[in-house]
């Protein structure tokens, strides 16, 4: 069968499926209910779920009874969730064959109690399936395992949703440290937006649970740390060292100690009275004794058990908001170990089972890091590499130009290498009229053609260009690995990129909409916008904030000065960042608090109430890069063709 058969064959199958599950009250893609559209709140399940807090309570208050050590890593899971790309239940995802996810990053090794998490699932998918996330799970769960270790019981806002992605990088990224010291940790806080408050404050968590002879060996070799009470270090080079070396492998059980060896299972305020008596257990832990930044708060803590309960609630609940994914963000999980799928899709696979057996082909979905490594082209990140640099060093305008021809790519039908395709395409879209640097696109393609003929697919080349870009542009400040393994589409409409590309005069809430559609958060958002720290935009693109009349959000002088670099009747280019406009830095944040914000689109960022509090947090550079760091990765995630889905184009310009 030829594949206009097979196609055709495709549609009927998938039309009597779409027929037999309309039939039977199937609902292939059902409507976000009312409950779903809603932020954070309180009783974000008295309809859906009532007996959700209940179920989690339940489960919790059994394992705490059988072991009352549970309590401790059940309130870490959730920690350590919120601090890498949010709370949004991606520690719990499991590694693929290509993805290692952030359970398996080094500094979650110790993690466990995962059984406990997918009891509790299972019970509230037969109570109320696909309703309560993964992500509320770990909430609950945490502030029911603290209550059960005799702390209060605090109040906690639902609605979270879960993730779709999980990487191990990111979490080695950013996790505290045992070993840091205020600066060091108050940095890390800051990146999530927690301050030196919320870290005094939820340091008191290390009042349960126990820690390893890797995560204090700093302190005991080659000598015990003087800080330690007199006794206490050598008592744990003890127990971590075996004939003067450390026990192996430093994970074992065997080998741990309590973080608060005075009252280990109960949660209070204990944890500080300790640190003042020289038994804190980490580098982390002491810092805040020794840091006169944080020792009237060790003292204020120490001193009144009521102000720490107080103070780690109001942390507790603004540390579980972190970048949380609501409404039709995201997903809710079944399982809380692996993606779920849409039952559309699901459909749709069991579709791609008949074709196969048919002569069709399957589609594998996972993208990884150093694909090329072990898929026939070794060489091909250092080829590409070499042809990007190259092209920036001899023109600094190719970096915005290739960073922003991959937003555009992803944005419309998801990063697959449509938007480099030639008339008739999306190329004529107006949005992608002004987008350049096909040119280097071409060139590296010709280098790894050369090298590997038939193997390296265009999207993958356009995804590492914009992270070349973005590190050559950062001074090397920003960078991350980007997963390979794309393949190349074979569909590019002109009439795409206009339905889907956020347009310059857009408000939050259609850009919200529109990064939504893509799978993106509003932090996301916010973050993915910093690429306009470089490159131009047209005065086109801003009339409408200096005619008929001057936008008044916009700086007076710095409205003067556009309106004499966009006389009437020009479409001259100007700088989008008019501080730092070839460096991609935190600078695109401050001129939105200065009211130069070049784009409508930029400068309702700052004038949103919904979206002002993101752009001073990533007015600091540091919460910045790791924001976009972070954002690019998820962008580069969206609606990817893998395996033997797609083609790999000969020519990035047109099909095969």
């Amino acid at each position: 069968m030829g594949a206009t058969g097979r196609i055709s064959k495709l549609v009927l199958i998938t039309s009597l499926i779409i027929t037999i599950a309309h039939s039977c009250s199937v609902k292939l893609e059902p409507k976000v209910p009312k409950y779903l559209e809603k932020p954070l709140k309180f009783d974000f399940y008295k309809k859906s779920c009532p007996q959700a807090t209940g179920i989690v309570e339940k489960v919790v208050s059994k394992y705490s009874e059988i072991d009352p050590t549970n309590p401790a890593p059940l309130m870490r899971l959730f920690f350590h969730d919120c601090f890498v790309q949010g709370c949004d239940a991606s520690v719990l995802l499991n590694s693929t064959t290509k993805i290692v996810a952030e359970k398996d990053a080094s500094i979650n090794f110790s993690l466990g109690d995962f059984n406990i998490i997918d009891e509790i699932k299972a019970e509230l998918e037969h109570a109320c399936p696909e309703t309560v996330s993964c992500a509320d799970v770990l909430a609950l769960t945490a502030v029911h395992s603290i209550h059960q270790a005799g702390g209060p019981l605090y109040p906690i806002e639902l609605g979270r949703r879960d993730s779709l992605t999980s990487y191990a990088p990111s979490s080695t990224t950013n996790l505290p440290a045992f070993s840091l010291n205020i600066s060091g940790l108050l940095e890390n806080f800051a990146n999530v937006g927690l301050d030196l408050v919320d870290l005094v404050a939820l340091s008191g968590g290390h009042t349960i649970g126990q820690g390893h002879c890797s995560s204090i060996s700093n302190r005991i070799f080659p000598v015990v740390d003087s800080h330690y009470k007199k006794g206490y270090g050598q008592d744990l080079l003890a127990q971590c060292t075996d004939n003067g070396t450390l026990k192996a492998p430093a994970f074992d059980a065997n080998v741990q100690f309590f973080n608060d060896p005075v009252t280990s299972l109960t949660f209070d305020n204990q944890y500080f009275k300790n640190l003042q008596m020289g038994l804190g257990l980490f580098t982390s832990d002491e810092s805040l004794l020794t840091d006169s930044r944080t020792q009237r708060l060790v003292k204020l803590f120490a001193e009144d058990q009521d102000k720490f309960f107080k103070q780690f609630g109001v942390s507790f609940r603004k540390m579980g908001k972190i970048n949380v994914l609501t409404g039709t963000q995201g997903q809710v999980r079944k399982q809380c170990w692996v993606r779920s799928l849409p039952v559309i899709l699901s459909l749709v696979v069991a579709v791609t089972t008949l074709m196969v057996i048919s002569g069709g082909r399957s589609v594998e979905a996972q993208l990884v890091n150093n694909f090329y490594a072990t898929h026939g082209c070794p060489n091909a990140e250092n080829l590409i590499t070499s042809v990007v640099t190259s092209a920036i060093n001899s023109n600094k305008a190719n970096a915005p130009g290739l960073l922003r021809m991959h937003f555009h790519d992803c944005f419309v039908r998801g990063c697959d290498g449509s938007v480099l395709i030639d008339s008739p395409s999306e190329k004529d879209a107006i949005p992608n009229q002004t987008l350049h640097g096909f040119e280097v696109i071409d060139a590296a393609k010709a280098a790894v053609e050369k090298a590997c003929p038939g193997i390296v697919s265009c999207a993958d080349i356009l995804a590492l260009a914009a992270q070349i870009s973005v590190k050559i542009s950062s001074g090397g400040r920003i960078t991350w690995k980007v997963p390979t393994g794309r393949r190349d589409g074979l569909v590019s409409s002109a009439a795409d990129p206009l339905t889907f590309l956020p347009a310059p005069n857009s408000n939050v809430a259609t850009l919200t909409s529109k990064f939504a559609t893509a799978g993106l958060s509003v932090p996301q958002m916010v973050a993915l916008s910093g690429a306009h720290s470089i490159g131009v935009a047209h005065c086109s693109a801003f009339a409408n904030r200096l005619s008929p009349t001057v936008d008044p959000t916009l700086n007076p002088a710095f409205a003067a000065s556009l309106k004499l670099q966009c006389p009437a009747g020009s479409n001259n280019v100007v700088n989008l960042d008019v501080t730092t406009p070839t460096r991609l830095d935190q600078v695109y944040y401050t001129n939105l608090k200065a009211n130069k914000g070049l784009l409508t689109s930029d400068q309702v960022l700052e004038t949103d109430p919904s979206t002002s509090g993101l752009v001073t947090a990533n007015s600091n550079f540091n919460t910045f890069a790791a924001n976009f760091r972070s954002a690019m990765l998820a962008m580069g995630n969206i609606n990817v063709l893998t395996g033997t889905a797609g083609q790999i184009r000969l020519n990035c310009r047109k099909f095969n």
